[in-house]
């Protein structure tokens, strides 16, 4: 298995009025890691778009990015904006908005359609959502039979066997 290209997607205000959809943000689950794998989220110092262009031209966009080990059982919150991507050796869990638009920013044509929602700016990997976060990832033990019933949620359930 190859790196995933970095990827991104917009917010949902700019996804309605460009795209007719919704945006995407993401919570992603490491099921396993191998030793030295690696995955990258969002940028290690602040970038301008032309210095973004010019790495992205260098093919190094990855060298700016911040690199994390992730291990068995972390989860990290990806908000729309802000680019990722998941190295060789990692299987993962992806939650997400159910959105069409993600721009593959090694991509020179893709990346410049992105480029106006690309947060530019340095981060740090966020490893728990947010209040606002539209959904929520936990890993629960079930030890004895049990029913989910719908109806006594707000929401919907997705229960993964691992």
């Amino acid at each position: 298995m190859q790196r995933t290209p970095i990827k991104v997607s917009p917010d949902n205000d700019l996804a309605l009025q460009r795209y007719e959809c919704w945006g995407k943000e993401r919570m992603i689950y490491i099921i396993s890691a191998k030793k030295d794998s690696s995955m990258y989220i969002g940028f290690q110092k602040s970038l301008t778009a032309t210095e973004l262009y010019e790495k992205c031209q260098k093919g190094c966009l990855l060298g700016t990015m911040n690199e994390i080990e992730p291990e068995e059982g972390e989860t990290f919150y990806i908000r729309p904006g802000v680019p990722f991507s998941i190295g060789p050796g990692i299987k993962y869990l992806e939650l997400s908005q159910n959105s069409p638009v993600e721009f593959n920013i090694e991509n020179m044509e893709q990346m410049v359609e992105a480029l106006d929602f690309i947060k530019l700016e340095a981060s740090v990997p966020e490893y728990i959502a947010p209040e606002e976060c539209l959904f929520r990832m936990e890993r629960v033990a079930i030890t004895k039979p049990q029913t989910i019933a719908p109806d006594q949620t707000e929401s919907f359930m997705v229960v993964v066997n691992l």
